[in-house]
């Protein structure tokens, strides 16, 4: 067993079944609520993109 297996049978007394367990959860993509969700799953893409840069107030 690898050192990463014996630590995971250590604390839970078995090994997990699949192989990869996290990198499968992680890949998902993460929705922010139900209708992020279902927009997504309809087809629906946003209008308007968020931009990364930081606003100035205008004088």
């Amino acid at each position: 067993l690898t050192p990463e297996e014996q630590k995971l049978f250590r604390l839970y007394g078995k090994l997990p079944t699949h192989k990869n367990v996290l990198s499968k959860v992680s890949k998902d993509r993460k929705y922010f609520d139900s209708g992020d969700y279902a927009m997504s799953k309809a087809g629906v893409t946003p209008q308007n993109a968020v931009g990364t840069a930081i606003p100035s107030p205008e004088k």
